[in-house]
């Protein structure tokens, strides 16, 4: 077992280690630790140093609501604000956090510009965004990270099944014009 690295003083995020604690049953370090807002509670040693715990939960409650933060115009329900973006970033559901694909090379405030400067329509089949319930996808190249297209979730699901490949939905293209003809 390696040595103990005294944490007490540091700061991690919100928290400051006050003292270390009881030791968890499976032998990792515990702290006794204050939020900036005053909560204090114990984290264990991993989840601090990982980065995994940055505060006792006033941080994602404010990112959630969006106080305090610039651009907050209503929080994740109000679609442009930049709580609603931040979310957005942050919970990507794509591959990217497998490192199979390069994750979204935008901030949440760069996504507020391009979609204040955006017609709200789904940019593959026009539907306006106040027909959806879950409001405009972000699409990105998955091999470079770049920002391409504000989609339905069903024009993101195309793209996504298609692999980003163009000659997938070319061929799809060719199939259903024939069907008409």
């Amino acid at each position: 077992m390696g040595r103990l690295i005294d944490l007490t003083g540091e700061s991690f995020g919100r928290w400051t280690v006050i003292n270390r604690a009881d030791d968890y049953y499976t032998g990792n370090t515990k702290w006794n630790c204050v939020c900036s807002c005053g909560i204090k509670r114990v984290v264990m040693s991993p989840t601090l140093r990982r980065g995994e715990s940055q505060s006792c939960g006033c941080l994602r409650d404010e990112l959630r609501t969006g106080e305090n933060s610039p651009g907050y115009k209503g929080g994740l329900k109000n679609r442009g604000s930049l709580a609603y973006f931040n979310n957005k970033v942050a919970g990507s559901r794509c591959s990217a956090r497998s490192g199979q694909y390069k994750p979204l090379a935008l901030t949440g405030t760069e996504l507020v510009e391009l979609y204040a400067g955006h017609n709200q329509c789904c940019d593959g089949c026009g539907i306006r965004e106040s027909e959806l319930k879950r409001g405009l996808f972000v699409d990105h190249d998955h091999a470079t990270g770049e920002f391409r297209a504000w989609l339905c979730k069903n024009c993101n699901f195309v793209m996504g099944h298609a692999k980003d490949d163009p000659s997938i939905l070319l061929t799809l293209a060719r199939l259903l014009q024939t069907e008409k003809e």
